[in-house]
């Protein structure tokens, strides 16, 4: 009978490479603590809030520690950790926390299980900071759906409400055609390249096309454009855009402000990697493909916003039309331009769920729609008539957001308007940079038009209650001051932000 040898702990090759998922294991602990809390101590609804706000905070600082002390690759490469992750991991977790510290008023209006809500709101943080690490096609298909599938069941969480349900269905239907799609694209340049290694796709790519292979480019054009469908529905691009409105408005509020920021962001950095660092060779076709997709975007969400009544809905569409703004920077096919799109898309975070905040703040303060009877206080265009004098301060919180999305100086999102055009344009898209500026120029109409209503027209007899205390007004507050702050002092002083960008690029 022989001894079995046991290899020593530090030759383990498993541990050794743990180090590089520390925010990620931070996630999965909070997330797994969320559900045997929300088991044992079922009434303890502030505990996990404040828990899932902590282990977002703890992730985001293992994060950003990580990336100061060089970053790190695990795996054979299969996870990176590097500069690109921790940008936009950043936005990911950030949206995570100021989610979860809004979210305590709103679910109890809307009697949510939250033990339910804030664990599956980790687990699909957690999905997002994997794929925007993946270093391989396997791992960054697995980390889309880990963040696709507890968004699904996210939309479909508020049960009394029918909107919900009927959102999640479209969503899930939707968003499974589309991962679909990426899948296939995905698998093509497998079969091209015999490997799923993002980089080394990129390599062997190269070497096929140096060769002048017949069946090598139409083929690789194919998996473009798959890829292109699949990540543009995540986006919210059009053409693969329709499932935006209808989702964000029948979802819950905070779930909606969580979704059109962090799964945006995670997507823009899929979408970023892959075309940057998996297919160089064909940035020609994909430049001037997302350049015309940022084009049609930019247009059909600004214009379709004109005609709505619904402020959630009218979000969806800006939500639509930010997301071509974006795909500006990638257009670039430049390092500034992918500087300029992280910049944008955290100042998006900023702006976009002090938006949402508000909507929040409101709904949870009147109680209307608590039943599912009809729209939450706050979602409606006219619910925002005469708030300026029923709560001043808070309709001017609102009026910096308005005037940020609008991009206009001196707030945030002016400058992220500003390094996505000037990136955009050294790349030789002045074309469609006026086209953008035309669409900002449009967009005013209907931000504004939420300013008149606050500022220029009397209240309705069923306004919204602004008035009374609330459960979690604390949290929703402190939200709102983050949000404010990083509207106004990122547009006051945007090298600050410019710092942050540049370490990790």
């Amino acid at each position: 009978m022989t001894d079995t040898v046991v290899a020593p702990l530090s030759a383990l090759p498993l541990l050794a490479e743990l180090p590089a998922l520390a925010p990620e294991l931070v996630l999965l602990v909070t997330a797994v603590c969320l559900m045997l809390g929300d088991l044992f101590y079922p009434r303890e609804r502030v505990f996990q809030q404040w828990l899932t706000a902590a282990g977002a905070a703890v992730a985001l600082a293992l994060t950003l520690s990580m990336n100061f002390s060089g970053g790190a690759a695990a795996f054979g490469g299969m996870f990176r950790a590097d500069g690109l992750a921790a940008a936009f991991k950043a936005v990911c977790l950030a949206a995570l926390g100021l989610t979860a510290l809004m979210s305590e008023a709103f679910c109890r209006h809307a009697s949510m299980r939250q033990g339910e809500y804030y664990s599956l709101m980790a687990f699909s943080t957690l999905g997002m900071c994997v794929m925007i690490s993946a270093g391989d096609a396997i791992v960054l298909y697995l980390g889309l759906e880990l963040m696709a599938l507890p968004i699904y069941a996210l939309v479909a969480l508020r049960t009394a409400d029918p909107r919900s349900s009927e959102a999640a269905i479209k969503y899930f239907l939707m968003g499974s055609f589309a991962s679909a799609l990426l899948l296939f694209g995905l698998s093509i340049l497998y079969g091209l390249t015999g490997q799923t290694d993002i980089a080394e796709m990129a390599r062997h790519l190269a070497v096929s096309l140096s060769v002048a292979d017949m069946h090598t480019l139409p083929a690789a054009v194919m998996a473009l454009g798959l890829v292109l469908a699949g990540l543009g529905f995540k986006v919210a691009a059009v053409p693969f855009h329709v499932w935006a409105p209808d989702v964000y408005e029948g979802a819950p509020t905070t779930v909606t402000a969580f979704m059109s920021v962090a799964a945006k962001t995670a997507s823009f950095a899929v979408l970023g990697r892959v075309l940057l660092q998996g297919l160089p060779q064909l940035s020609p076709l994909w430049s001037d493909a997302l350049a015309g997709l940022a084009v049609l975007t930019m247009l059909l969400g600004n214009i379709a916003a004109l005609a709505q009544t619904s402020l959630k809905r009218m979000l969806a569409y800006s939500a639509i039309a930010h997301a071509g703004y974006a795909l500006l920077g990638l257009a670039a096919c430049t390092p500034e331009g992918l500087r300029a799109t992280a910049a944008y898309l955290t100042i998006y975070l900023c702006m976009n769920v002090g938006a949402f905040a508000v909507i929040t703040y409101l709904a949870a303060r009147s109680g209307r729609g608590r039943l599912g009877e009809g729209p939450d206080a706050g979602e409606n265009l006219d619910d925002y008539r005469g708030l300026a004098a029923r709560s001043p301060l808070l309709a001017a919180v609102m009026l910096v957001f308005l005037f940020s999305l609008t991009g206009i100086p001196p707030t945030a999102g002016f400058m992220g308007k500003f390094m996505l055009f000037r990136a955009a344009f050294a790349a030789g898209y002045q074309i469609t940079v006026v086209v953008a500026v035309i669409c900002s120029t449009i967009s005013a109409w209907y931000y504004l038009g939420v300013a008149k209503r606050m500022y220029m027209q009397d209240s309705q007899d069923d306004a919204p209650e602004t008035s009374c205390a609330i459960t979690g007004e604390k949290g929703v507050q402190a939200v709102l001051a983050v949000c404010l702050a990083g509207a106004v002092l990122w547009g006051i002083f945007p090298q600050s932000l410019l710092f942050w960008i540049n370490v990790y690029f």
